[in-house]
């Protein structure tokens, strides 16, 4: 038996047993119907953080991989590190001063350091912060859900998500960092794409 979508490595995808490809030249899937039953099959991305925490968790990475390097980091610097454009790095970094995670100084001499709290700080506690309170599921949003009323699956993914946090709070950004792995990779990724 086939599941009813499953995409393929030729860039297919199979549904009740035939193959379309994945998009029209229109940009519409083209497949019996079920385009709201497709996008959920296959538009799950299971846990995924938004692109401004990932951004802050890098910038913090970077953060401590170049304080132990002692080389001095600067805004620019992620941007080239991290591969993202300077307005985004530079919400992630400022949002990491306000919560007194970075300090930052202006000048010919300035730069980006983390704080004590910074570099003791669980990754869980980071995330949270930077992600909000948001929960997996929109069951009381724009379009509510029915089933709030009896439904247990608000409180099985709220517990997931906990779960998740839970698993990133034994994690520090110097734990991420830690050995000469790291800070040796960045230092050929900075040459490489300054170059």
């Amino acid at each position: 038996m086939r599941w009813p979508c499953l995409p393929a490595q030729d860039g297919t995808v199979t549904l009740a047993n035939r193959r379309y490809k994945n998009r029209t030249s229109r940009g519409i899937q083209r497949h019996s119907g079920n385009s709201r039953i497709w996008a959920q099959l296959t538009n799950v991305p299971g846990v995924q953080l938004m692109r401004f925490t990932d951004l802050g968790l890098r910038a913090m990475m970077l953060l401590a991989a170049g304080e132990s390097g002692e080389r001095r980091v600067t805004t620019r610097s992620i941007v080239v590190a991290a591969g993202a454009s300077e307005n985004h790095i530079a919400k992630a970094v400022s949002r990491l001063v306000e919560m007194e995670m970075v300090h930052a100084r202006r000048g010919r001499v300035g730069g980006l350091h983390l704080t004590d709290a910074g570099r003791v700080a669980s990754v869980g506690w980071l995330v949270r912060r930077l992600e909000g309170d948001r929960d997996v599921i929109d069951c009381i949003g724009q379009h509510a859900c029915p089933l709030v009323p009896a439904c247990r699956l608000r409180r099985a993914l709220a517990d997931a998500k906990e779960a998740f946090y839970a698993e990133l709070d034994r994690h520090t950004i110097n734990d991420l960092v830690g050995g000469a792995g790291l800070s040796g990779i960045l230092k050929l990724s900075i040459k490489r794409k300054i170059q």
